[in-house]
């Protein structure tokens, strides 16, 4: 059924192929991998013959079904690329009428298969291409100036955060509770002190008050 349709899409005549018939041959390779390569091949086939108008109308289908076909059939022809950017140089002898147009429209439309191959790996580079100029330069002298301005407010704040967060020997941070802090230090000294003040002058009391009753006693006596 395929190689009708080509066969009758590429007649060597000089009328242009039937609409209906470049759709039946691009729904024809969505059918499976098999019916895609080869409808493919056929078409490969004929874009080797040496007649301008078989050439032509060949790499017109071909054309025609990478837009609209399988993906599968895309592949086949990229695989056997070398027959299409052979047409790229093709000569034959001149037309009686159209002179060099046969030809000329050969190479022409083989350039456009040929766009429609590569397409798909152009616009993955431009991609790339756009990711990479939409990253920041971050190589060495170009380092963003809000990184540098953070880094900047970091060492600043480190000798105050030193001062406020001990550290040990290995310059880790030291794990301070409320009852370290030197504040909660200063108000525990500060307690002994009041506590030892007063045993001092209760003590000078006791002292006191106890010579006292000696005394009272003695004269007692």
């Amino acid at each position: 059924m395929t190689w009708k349709l080509v066969k009758k899409a590429c007649a060597d005549n000089e009328e242009p192929i039937n609409g209906y018939v470049l759709n039946e041959i691009s729904q024809t390779t969505l059918k499976g991998v098999k019916h895609a390569e080869t409808a493919a091949d056929q078409l490969l086939r004929r874009i080797k013959k040496k007649e301008p108008n078989v050439k032509l109308k060949a790499l017109h289908t071909t054309n025609f079904v990478c837009k609209n076909g399988s993906p599968y059939f895309k592949t086949r022809i990229r695989n056997n690329v070398e027959t299409i950017k052979d047409c790229l140089t093709y000569t034959c002898p001149l037309d009686n009428v159209r002179g060099e147009t046969p030809f000329l429209a050969v190479r022409t439309m083989a350039h456009n298969v040929l766009e429609i191959l590569y397409e798909d790996n152009l616009n993955n580079d431009q991609n790339q291409v756009s990711n990479i100029s939409s990253q920041p330069n971050t190589g060495f002298g170009n380092e963003p100036i809000k990184n540098k301005n953070k880094n900047t407010n970091q060492n600043q704040n480190q000798p105050v955060l030193s001062v406020i967060q001990p550290q040990n020997q290995t310059g880790q941070t030291m794990q301070t509770g409320l009852g370290n802090s030197p504040l909660r230090m200063n108000s525990k000294i500060h307690f002994i002190l009041l506590f030892i003040v007063k045993l001092y002058f209760t003590y000078n009391k006791r002292k006191k008050l106890i010579k006292g009753f000696v005394l009272l006693d003695l004269k007692l006596n």
